[in-house]
């Protein structure tokens, strides 16, 4: 067993006896966290009927809008940029911020020579344009690559990818976390625990998942992230000597998929008071990076996310700031009214209108990373010699 994954099973038994969080039904929907937080601020949000658009309305005055999940804040440069795994990653190293070294591969052949030659560590094979873990293989080496390869392409070409390809980059065991971002504010942290299940000593693995996705399913934010009975799980616990049926020892942890992903499985929960300045401002440095962006979901990997820093793998324009409302476990955490707030507070300043003193407050906050941002643009300059 991996140091990494010690570690992880640690932290699951850590918060095994925290409660489950229940939500009333309507908790599902970002549109109702973004009419919810409209109201709050005195705001009407207008939805357009077959349409992704929504817009905060002062008095009939526009106030701000959002294109499904993305405020007008964002723009095309920056959805460019962060919707290309790769190109994110090159820009990114540029900035000398902290990310990994990959590369993205279109042939099977270059990716097993690259792998094979080196040994002193595994890898990961991710698609360049695919979301929700889709067509992520992890752990790899020479001997599984094969058929991880395979698997990646063919989900790919499921998907309509053009020209399936791979970024082939070094495999880290550590924790996967979600950074938000909001107009230049840190907001909240939300730690994604891999699928799992903790023994009790008397029921089977089937029984044991059974019980966990009916807590899940009365959620209607994981209802449809259930943690899924399928032959890629038979095969896993195959290859530990297990099936279904077999009883694992109380307090014993298994980890059902490696990837910490919410859609198949994966537990959230909120570590915003935990997680560490270094991560903190990691992400806020990559936002104020990136042209045109000033809210975000960056995800990273850390190995110590309370004490340490990490690499940042993917920042998120169409960030889905649902899960931290709706945390399976933890404090929730409200980025939606958050970014309502700041949008009100940007209309205001941009009107000559009064604030009040929280507004204020939260004015000096965006003003500081907007300064942050400044230098940022300035370095894009120096560092690429345009």
């Amino acid at each position: 067993m991996s140091k990494g994954k010690d570690f992880i099973k640690q932290e699951i038994l850590k918060y095994e006896h925290v409660p489950f969080n229940t939500y009333e039904e309507s908790f599902a929907s970002y549109k109702r966290f973004i009419g919810d937080a409209a109201k709050k601020h005195n705001l009407t949000c207008k939805q357009v009927n077959g349409k992704k658009f929504s817009y905060l309305l002062a008095g009939g005055k526009q106030v701000g809008k959002f294109t499904g999940l993305k405020p007008s804040s964002t723009g095309s440069i920056a959805f460019q940029i962060c919707s290309d795994k790769f190109r994110l990653e090159n820009f990114l190293r540029i900035m000398q911020l902290p990310v990994l070294t990959s590369q993205n591969i279109f042939e099977k052949s270059h990716a097993y020579e690259l792998i094979n030659n080196d040994h002193s560590h595994n890898y990961v094979l991710k698609p360049v344009g695919l979301a929700g873990g889709d067509g992520i293989e992890l752990n790899i080496d020479s001997a599984n690559f094969s058929e991880a390869w395979d698997n990646s392409i063919k989900i790919q070409k499921e998907k309509n990818v053009a020209q399936p390809s791979c970024i082939v980059q070094p495999y880290i065991n550590g924790f996967d976390i979600r950074i938000s971002i909001i107009e230049g504010r840190f907001v909240s942290a939300l730690l994604r625990l891999p699928p799992n299940i903790v023994g009790d000593g008397e029921q089977s693995i089937e029984a044991l998942i059974g019980q966990k996705n009916k807590i899940r399913a009365m959620t209607p934010y994981f209802r449809n992230k259930l943690i899924p009975i399928d032959l890629k799980l038979q095969k896993r616990l195959a290859e530990d000597g297990l099936d279904i049926d077999s009883v694992p020892e109380k307090g014993e942890v298994l980890i059902l998929n490696d990837i910490s992903n919410l859609t198949l499985g994966g537990d959230s929960i909120d570590v915003t008071d935990e997680v560490s300045d270094d991560i903190k401002q990691a992400a806020l440095e990559a936002t104020a990076a990136i042209p045109e962006l000033y809210s975000a979901g960056v995800d990273m990997m850390s190995e110590d996310f309370r004490n340490g820093g990490g690499q940042i793998l993917e920042i998120n324009t169409n960030a889905n700031y649902t899960m931290h409302h709706v945390p399976l476990k933890g404090e929730p955490k409200y980025p939606f009214d958050i970014l309502v707030q700041s949008i009100l507070i940007k209309y205001k300043t941009g009107n000559g209108l009064s604030l009040t003193e929280e507004e204020t407050k939260i004015l000096k906050e965006i003003t500081r990373f907007n300064t942050l941002k400044s230098k940022k643009m300035t370095s894009i300059f120096e560092l690429t010699n345009i």
